[in-house]
């Protein structure tokens, strides 16, 4: 159904476009859905130490790793990996006798990141979904195409 101020000259245009007022709110809550399942992602994701991994890769980015040998007190060289960081304390953090466990947390804290990018670009691309979805509703609403399903 046209609204009376559509010219016939549009009407026309419009021809059999008929939207059911029940679709459009369900196209809203759809939209609503996303933004709460994205909320419930990130407290999961808060939970399972997403941050905390965040935080640490903050911390340690800048550091770089080196591999070097103290004396012990009976005078036997003892190898060790540590990591130097420049603008932090303190400075050197051990990693121990070997690297596999430092490299497990940077791979690890490199994912978060990485999760943490995608995540905040979803959550600008909801914002504008749920913005596009409103608007597409209003200017269909202000169309006059719109039907009841209930009679």
């Amino acid at each position: 159904m046209n609204t009376p101020e559509t010219p016939l000259a549009l009407r026309s245009l419009l021809g059999d476009i008929s939207v059911s007022v029940e679709d459009l709110g369900q196209l809203e809550e759809a939209t609503s859905r996303f933004m709460r399942d994205y909320d419930t992602l990130i407290e999961l994701l808060r939970r399972t130490g997403l941050l905390d991994l965040v935080r640490i890769y903050d911390k340690i980015k800048n550091c770089a790793e080196h591999y070097s040998w103290v004396l012990n007190k009976a005078g036997k060289k003892y190898y060790y990996y540590y990591l130097k960081c420049k603008e932090q304390k303190p400075m050197t953090i051990y990693i121990g006798k070997t690297p596999e466990g430092y490299n497990a947390i940077k791979r690890a804290a490199r994912a978060a990141i990485e999760l943490k990018q995608v995540l905040d670009k979803l959550r600008g691309d909801l914002k504008e979904l749920e913005v596009a979805t409103k608007t597409f509703k209003e200017n269909i609403e202000a169309l006059g195409v719109t039907r009841s399903l209930k009679h």
